[in-house]
């Protein structure tokens, strides 16, 4: 069951959490909402696709950005004991005591293919989520060119990924809220690209299949 605590919510802002907020967060959500709301039901399906592919990777951008500071600012960054004075470096995704992106995104569930054992720590493979999210972006990117030199089974290759993507969000999504009891604007952000390529790429097979 999600259980923030309640005391936390209830806390007074820091200066650098108030900046953040309403300085740096709710002006890209509502830039965000807007844009979605603009492309991301577009009815062109291509212009759907191109334009959530590339919020997708403006936010592994984002994602990737704030881990290279952190470890850069705080070698050894633990994300269960984060330092008390974070004055010298804020991401702008901390917002609140329960809404600490820093948090997520230096845990173990930040780099799966090292947390479920496919790849050793500081081994080429040992990339961070992110990484892996532009790399699914990217294929959407290039989908035209892809379909273009005929890609074997392009469609259902990439709904497949799409769907596994999207079950791989929710996972994360449980690690985020259930397991650290935390919200990452970040995370939810990548999240809901994932399910808005999932939805267009599913119909967009629907739409070659009814041309084939």
């Amino acid at each position: 069951m999600l259980t923030f605590r309640l005391q936390a919510s209830h806390r007074t802002l820091t200066r650098l959490e108030k900046s953040n907020l309403f300085l740096c967060l709710l002006p890209i959500l509502a830039v965000q909402i807007a844009y979605v709301y603009v492309f991301g039901f577009h009815k062109d399906l291509r212009v759907r696709q191109l334009s959530i592919a590339l919020l997708g990777v403006y936010w592994c951008v984002a994602a990737l950005k704030v881990e290279w500071a952190l470890e850069e600012t705080y070698p050894h960054f633990d994300y269960h004991n984060p330092p008390a004075d974070m004055s010298k470096y804020t991401p702008f995704c901390d917002f609140a005591s329960w809404a600490k992106c820093s948090k997520v995104l230096m845990s173990p569930y930040g780099r799966v293919m090292r947390y479920v054992g496919i790849a050793e720590a500081g081994s080429a493979v040992d990339v961070p989520n992110p990484v892996l999210g532009f790399g699914f972006c990217r294929a959407h990117i290039l989908y035209p060119l892809l379909k273009g030199i005929k890609f074997p089974a392009l469609d259902e290759l990439a709904s497949m990924v799409c769907v596994f993507v999207g079950f791989f969000s929710i996972w994360l999504a449980h690690k985020l809220f259930i397991v650290l009891e935390d919200f990452c604007i970040v995370c939810v952000s990548s999240y809901m690209a994932n399910f808005l390529l999932l939805h267009t790429m599913l119909k967009i097979r629907t739409a070659n299949n009814r041309c084939a």
